[in-house]
């Protein structure tokens, strides 16, 4: 639903109200809230540019899993909130395959 202020809203489904509510228990303590991580363990060598197209391939045809958590003022019920135009996500890429001890660095 386009609401006409540069964002637009997903719906959550109840595994996202879980998260919601406790990203706002932990703002409501001090705290900074929940983040979300993906890790990636590939067998074999594949260039790193190519994983982050692949990524933001797949961010670009799923714009909600970059939004942020909301809460309706007028009904209150959570939703998802995202700008026509998010900040792209974070992407770090660490190559451990060469590297004697990888498997102790990787955890």
């Amino acid at each position: 639903m386009n609401l006409g202020l540069n964002t637009r809203r997903y719906r959550m489904n109840p595994s996202d109200c879980l998260f919601h509510a406790f990203d706002h228990l932990l703002r409501r303590q001090g705290y900074s809230g929940t983040g979300t991580f993906l890790v990636l363990e590939l067998v074999g060598s594949l260039p790193a540019a190519d994983v982050q197209r692949a990524l933001e391939r797949a961010l670009a045809a799923h714009p909600a899993t970059m939004a942020v958590p909301r809460t309706s003022l007028w009904r209150a019920r959570p939703y998802w909130a995202r700008g026509r135009h998010p900040v792209p996500a974070h992407y770090t890429y660490d190559d451990l395959s060469q590297t004697p001890d990888w498997r102790p660095r990787a955890q």
